[in-house]
């Protein structure tokens, strides 16, 4: 149904009311509680519903034409909940969801501690005693301090390339003239 925003229930109801008496009836309202334009109602009898219809539809109301028509029980009954009772149902499923997924986290969690506690136990730890220098050790920590030495000392060969480093050094004089 399309109503104008600005009729409130008691109007609307007086407008079934000479079809008969009403079973349910729902108004839906935004969050500051103003009318959508729509509502869901049904007859205590069933067969007035359809006399009531053929009358009501169509009928202009201010500059609106109104619309009304049947939907299945099912649809119904979702569109008849009032809206803090839709609210509350939501919440509890919410509150429903919310308590499923902690017990689904706190099941994971708990798998996950045994999990952690089947684990493979650390190794026994391995004490290493101290050993003296092999000549080869030795003959091994010379060449390294002999290849070292040769790095400092390079000098470029006569064919060599130009080879640019950039680095950022700042000197005492380049901090005085800041």
């Amino acid at each position: 149904m399309n109503l104008p925003k600005y009729i409130d229930e008691p109007q609307v109801l007086r407008l079934l009311a000479p079809f008969g008496d009403t079973k349910a009836f729902n108004m839906h309202k935004d969050e500051k509680g103003k009318s959508k334009g729509t509502i869901v109602f049904e007859y205590d009898d069933p067969e007035i519903t359809t006399g009531a219809l053929s009358s009501l539809n169509g009928l202009m109301l201010g500059e609106i034409r109104l619309l009304f028509q049947r939907v299945p029980p099912e649809m119904a009954a979702t569109l008849l909940r009032s809206t803090d009772q839709a609210k509350k149902m939501d919440e509890a499923e919410q509150a429903a969801k919310k308590r499923a997924e902690e017990s689904k986290r706190a099941a994971i969690e708990a798998k996950a501690a045994e999990a952690a506690a089947a684990v493979i136990p650390a190794p026994a730890p391995v004490v290493l005693a101290p050993t003296e220098p092999t000549p080869a050790d030795e003959a091994k920590v010379e060449e390294e301090a002999e290849t070292e030495a040769k790095e400092e000392e390079y000098e470029p060969a006569a064919d060599a390339t130009t080879v640019v480093v950039l680095s950022n050094v700042v000197t005492d004089a380049d901090l005085a003239s800041d």
